[in-house]
């Protein structure tokens, strides 16, 4: 082997050490990836979708880790972007195919491409969150009428009762007296029929309540094990 030769291939082993060890995170990248990335979660977690989103990129951009597409993904699902997030899921597990939950991913990557294919069923956020609005209205207001129903239910019990200890005391002729029956029994019906209806309010109104509470995704909703769940641990 010349000299020559030799030199070429020390400065091309040197050029790609070199390379590498430039592309590798620096600690100061990966605290302030960290940084973003938990400033993100909590974004997300508050509804901030597009705030989140812009964290996650630049944690990614400071530390590639797959596990942040993903969120990436959620964020862009969340916006309504539909075609971004599946790019992005899809991404997430190109990068990580040994990921636990990839056929989670990939059935979420399905779901939102035949969402895409039928723009009239997809529903965007704004949308969501104006139903989630009037189901909390309805909700609660079920939930105060039920409650009043069931209040309402001891009050004619009472007054059942107290009528009934006015017959047991009084004297009454029997006019009167079938008149007094009649009340008693007219209030306990009521009585009973508070805590019917009470119940059956309540009981729509946990309904709607928790179609306003319940987490749900702007086309579909999978538990996924990894997203922002993840944290940063071991080699971070």
């Amino acid at each position: 082997m010349s000299a020559k030769t030799l030199y070429l291939c020390l400065f091309i082993f040197l050029s790609v050490n070199l390379s590498a060890q430039g592309s590798d995170p620096t600690y100061e990248d990966k605290e302030s990836a960290k940084i973003h990335f938990e400033a993100a979660k909590k974004l997300y977690k508050n509804d901030k979708y597009s705030e989140a989103l812009e964290l996650f990129m630049k944690a990614y951009s400071r530390y590639p880790r797959p596990e942040i597409l993903y969120n990436i993904g959620k964020c862009y699902d969340k916006l309504g972007d539909y075609h971004n997030a599946i790019k992005f899921y899809e991404q997430y597990v190109l990068l990580n195919p040994q990921a636990e939950d990839r056929k989670e991913v990939e059935e979420l990557i399905k779901n939102l491409k035949e969402a895409v294919k039928r723009p009239e069923g997809v529903q965007t956020v704004p949308d969501i969150r104006e139903k989630r609005g009037t189901n909390k209205i309805i909700g609660y207001s079920l939930a105060s009428a039920g409650l009043l129903f069931v209040a309402l239910g001891p009050v004619f019990y009472m007054k059942s009762d107290s009528v009934y200890n006015d017959v047991k005391k009084e004297d009454y002729n029997e006019n009167i007296r079938s008149e007094k029956i009649d009340e008693i029994h007219f209030y306990d019906n009521l009585s009973v029929a508070s805590y019917i209806t009470g119940g059956v309010l309540l009981g729509a109104s946990a309904y709607f309540l928790y179609k306003a509470y319940s987490p749900a995704s702007t086309a579909v909703f999978l538990p996924v094990k990894n997203g922002l769940f993840l944290s940063f641990s071991g080699e971070f």
